[in-house]
């Protein structure tokens, strides 16, 4: 279970240093653009880590999704109450969950383990 959780944080900050290195390295400042790495950055990262879980079952794979779309969302809530202590809107603070776009990427987050899930007929070499 702590080795999920651990996971959910790594994948938390690869999406957060991926789509900050196309906003300030690349200067990509298109949304849609970032909205879609960031996307692509999670999918990469979740299957690499399921992977690495050696995941046997869909409910399992499941389980995997459900605790890191939490770790990640507490990570979003906290993420973005930094900036409600920056910027002093309060309504900023859920606003982000609002979008259609963090949905996505937590359905992302939540199903990709599936993939993942080592079949029980594979053949080992």
């Amino acid at each position: 279970m702590l080795k999920k959780i651990t996971f959910g944080f790594i994948i938390y900050a690869i999406i957060f240093l991926v789509i900050s290195i196309s906003l300030f390295v690349f200067k990509i400042t298109n949304n849609n653009v970032n909205m879609i790495i960031g996307w692509v950055a999670s999918v990469i990262a979740a299957y690499i880590l399921a992977k690495s879980l050696k995941i046997q079952s869909v409910s399992k794979a499941l389980e995997t999704g459900v605790i890191w779309l939490i770790v990640v969302a507490i990570l979003d809530y906290a993420v973005t109450s930094c900036f409600v202590a920056e910027t002093g809107n309060q309504c900023f603070k859920l606003a982000v969950f609002k979008e259609w776009s963090f949905w996505v990427g937590y359905l992302l987050i939540l199903c990709t383990p599936i993939l993942a899930v080592k079949k029980s007929n594979e053949q080992q070499v």
